[in-house]
């Protein structure tokens, strides 16, 4: 009996140790993990707000700028301009091109 009492002793205490060595060394690459997505994250954010809001203009086109759904008044020359990204500025590109548009009738036709 004691025997089987040193056994169960040897035995429980054993994988215990193992076990706190494990479970220490995955806690510490899960905080090392969720240390590089945070710093993986805030820096697709500060990205997205520094590149995202740059565009070109080209010759034939304009561009309104709509910032929080207002007309912005400063306009916006050919070539590359910045302005904040989506959520805050919304980019409307205008044709201006010639443009025509030949119809063979004005109205659709119906039976009498």
């Amino acid at each position: 009996m004691a025997e089987q009492d040193s056994l169960r002793q040897t035995h429980d205490t054993a994988p215990s140790g193992i076990l706190d060595a494990g479970v220490g060394a995955i806690l510490s690459t899960l905080r090392h993990v969720f240390a590089l997505l945070s710093f993986a994250i805030v820096g697709l954010i500060v990205w997205y707000f520094i590149f995202g809001g740059a565009f070109t203009v080209e010759e034939q086109e304009k561009v309104l700028v709509m910032r929080f759904g207002r007309l912005d008044p400063k306009p916006r020359d050919p070539g590359w301009n910045w302005t904040w990204p989506y959520p805050i500025c919304e980019i409307v590109r205008i044709p201006v091109n010639r443009q025509t548009l030949v119809t063979d009738a004005f109205w659709f036709y119906t039976d009498p």
